[in-house]
């Protein structure tokens, strides 16, 4: 009986594995990450910023490719938008995003533009490289007119699995590997987990802490050292990274328009400079920006410098970083003004 039982076990865990394997992506090549990508998912925000008065709720949606306000076919798409959470604005309704404000802004004499999110929480550019290999170009005639990449707050020199390279930075545990496989195989094993998740233990509604990323009172910022730059390893790895994007872009018939970025970590006043923590985050930014400025000059790409060019207010952003309804209109309303004449959907 014993054998038996031992056999039969064996026997199970053979099948098993076999349809984990034909189930997933480690069989099809084309099948989409969605365990990271969250395709088809929906989930109920509950968000305590005043910006919403008493109606909290904000559904947060991604269509069955990962992408977030897609109206048109992948063949169709006029604009597509990549960055990190400050592009996804999970925590914003869709039509307070910079994404679909800016699409409204170019059908407001009804011109039936489609701007499409594919943002992702944490991306830096190693992870909008990792968009272009491992999910774009597992979408049949995927070709967006345009790229719009909003870059700069995320960049850093090392792989993250925000980028999606889970356990670059650590050294895994046999657990931990069997845990991220299964996820990226995205197979039975993985479908099963999520449904019993769902069925038992997901709340419908997530509450959004109040201090999401940072705090924003004043008298969090503190004197910060102005002899500050960037190293010339991480100029090398931008543009690397910028080069790459831009590659890529060509590669789908995408023209790339690099959008620099800005946030309330840092500010200039009184030429001081002030920072929430000790690293001088004003003059960090404007290196990273000015990086990718000389590189639009250089291969002569559209570029719009926001971080040079917008001022953001306390009210524009809830945690000095991710923008509020206000912020991200201040955004799209600065990008469409650069980008009206110089777009052509014919």
């Amino acid at each position: 009986m014993k054998k038996i039982i031992f056999y039969n076990f064996i026997i199970f865990i053979i099948l098993y594995i076999t349809v984990e394997v034909l189930s997933g992506s480690l069989a099809f090549k084309k099948k989409l990450n969605c365990s990271y990508l969250m395709c088809n998912k929906t989930y109920n925000f509950v968000t305590p910023f005043d910006f919403y008065k008493n109606k909290k709720e904000v559904i947060y949606s991604r269509d069955k490719y990962g992408f977030r306000g897609r109206f048109k076919d992948l063949d169709k798409i006029d604009i597509l938008t990549v960055g990190g959470s400050t592009t996804d604005e999970r925590f914003l309704k869709l039509g307070d995003t910079w994404s679909e404000k800016l699409e409204s802004k170019f059908n407001h004499n009804k011109n039936n533009i489609d701007v499409v999110n594919s943002g992702i929480d944490g991306q830096s550019t190693y992870g909008h490289i990792w968009n272009f290999e491992e999910w774009f170009a597992k979408l049949d005639n995927f070709k967006p007119k345009y790229s719009l990449f909003y870059i700069g707050v995320n960049e850093r020199l090392n792989l993250m699995h925000y980028d999606n390279h889970y356990g670059v930075e650590i050294k895994m545990n046999l657990f931990r590997k069997i845990k991220y496989l299964i996820k990226k195989n995205n197979g039975i094993t993985y479908k099963l987990i999520h449904l019993v998740y769902k069925k038992f233990f997901l709340n419908n509604k997530y509450i959004v802490n109040s201090g999401v990323s940072h705090v924003k009172r004043e008298s969090n910022y503190r004197l910060v050292n102005k002899d500050y730059t960037l190293s010339k390893e991480y100029e090398i790895y931008l543009n690397r990274n910028l080069k790459k994007i831009y590659e890529y872009s060509k590669k789908i018939g995408s023209e790339p328009i690099f959008i620099t970025q800005k946030t309330l970590l840092g500010k200039y006043e009184n030429q001081k400079y002030f920072s929430v923590d000790n690293v001088n985050n004003y003059l960090h930014e404007r290196y990273i920006a000015k990086i990718i400025i000389k590189f639009c000059l250089l291969y002569k790409v559209k570029c719009i410098d926001l971080n040079n060019n917008l001022d953001f207010l306390e009210e524009d952003m809830y945690d000095l970083v991710h923008t509020s309804p206000s912020g991200s209109e201040k955004i799209a309303e600065h990008i469409y003004f650069e980008l009206k004449n110089y777009l052509s959907f014919n």
